[in-house]
């Protein structure tokens, strides 16, 4: 049901379809403009020399346009090009449309181009096979929208940009943290806290301080299983017995987070246990008693040696060159591979501190990453209240 003050009308009747033939020449380059995936805009896709694409007529792409990916409506592949994307150029699977200014505001269309409700339509107008299914200019112009007034529609579009700088804002902050956090542990896992160390040897995974040794896991760790089941995982849940079992898919499922190509080993000190998937990962277990199965291994360090370290260093090393293949895209680490793993080990009262220097700037991470969220959870309840009209905001300026 329309709200009244929301007029629902085609998209052909405040949209027209627009092309600005570029010709393609083989000595050109030419900047393609390529449209994400569920409403997050327009992005210069790639740059190529006229020679290198197939087609030989390109469309100019100006800022206000709106543009879609004609094949991936169904992840709602709709945008409205920004001043940033003038002046680039769009191959036939990226029909190009203006809008009619006095009805329609282009920023709010592009928010209600994300709506479930536009996005039932785009998917049933598409045609052709699952895999192959588009969604035609004509038809795209055939899709309904429900619009304000236009003052509505421009300050509509004004509070949900201003979510999008603030999450913009949000990630440019964890983006950066995320550049002094892998300086900051090239530094601490190889040379040591800032200012400790001035004297420096060369060993066989490279320049370490003097003071510090070069061991193996094995040399440093105990490595073992217990309380080794063959016991399938489904089986276990559905009568668990008294302790915990933790497999790859538990694990991933319901305590680790890091997951690449490869197999799984999990190890652990005194309850802080990891998980290996090609990476390692910190998680918690509530005793020293627990079942894994022959996928896992644990790992306890000695009194000389935190798991922490163990955890800090490893966990952003590639260890593919250690891991056996068991099929096309699944690999082991086997306990002789973990054992001979060669690793940095600095005083226990350094590598506490170096452990809880990288605790903080994770933490920081952390702590932005929810703010993200939280301003994700915001945008999409005011999406959901505005462009619904269930909220009317006031007519003013945008």
């Amino acid at each position: 049901m329309v709200p009244d003050h929301q007029e629902k009308v085609r998209l052909g009747c405040v949209l027209r379809s627009v092309s600005r033939p570029v010709s393609v020449l083989d000595a050109e380059t030419y900047r393609l403009l390529g449209v994400r995936w569920y409403g997050n805009g327009c992005h210069e896709h790639s740059v190529h020399q006229g020679r290198e694409l197939k087609t030989k007529q390109l469309n100019l792409v100006q800022a206000n346009d709106v543009v879609y990916n004609k094949m991936w409506t169904t992840t709602a592949a709709f945008a409205v090009a920004e001043q940033a994307h003038h002046g680039l150029v769009a191959t036939s699977e990226y029909p190009t449309f203006v809008a009619d200014l006095e009805r329609l505001f282009p920023p709010y269309l592009r928010a209600f181009m994300t709506t479930e409700f536009f996005l039932l339509q785009a998917r049933d107008a598409c045609q052709g096979s699952t895999s192959r299914a588009r969604l035609n200019p004509s038809a795209f112009l055939d899709l309904s929208v429900r619009l304000p007034p236009l003052p509505e529609q421009k300050k509509i579009a004004a509070i949900l940009s201003s979510v999008d700088e603030t999450i913009a804002k949000t990630e440019s902050v964890i983006a950066q943290l995320q550049i002094v956090k892998k300086a900051m542990m090239e530094q601490l896992l190889t040379k040591g806290m800032p200012g400790r160390h001035t004297r420096f040897k060369q060993t066989e995974i490279g320049e370490i301080p003097e003071e510090w040794e070069v061991g193996t896991i094995g040399s440093y760790c105990q490595v073992d299983n217990h309380l080794r089941t063959p016991i399938r995982l489904d089986e276990r849940e559905r009568n668990p017995g008294p302790y915990p079992y933790y497999g790859p898919t538990k694990v991933l499922n319901h305590i680790g987070t890091f997951k690449v190509e490869g197999r799984y080993v999990l190890i652990g000190e005194d309850g802080d246990h990891f998980l290996k998937y090609a990476t390692w990962a910190m998680t918690q277990l509530v005793d020293g008693r627990f079942n894994v199965n022959n996928h896992a291994h644990l790992i306890r360090g000695v009194r000389t040696c935190s798991t922490e370290w163990v955890y800090q260093y490893f966990k952003h090393r590639d260890l593919t060159s250690v891991l056996t293949r068991q099929g096309a895209n699944r690999y082991k680490l086997t306990k002789a591979g973990l054992t001979d793993l060669r690793f940095p080990v600095p005083r226990l009262s350094e590598q506490q501190e170096i452990h809880s220097a990288i605790e903080s700037i994770e933490r920081r991470i952390s702590s932005e990453s929810l703010t993200k969220e939280a301003h994700l959870s915001l945008k999409s309840a005011l999406s959901s209240s505005l462009l619904s009209g269930e909220i009317r905001v006031a007519a003013g300026g945008a």
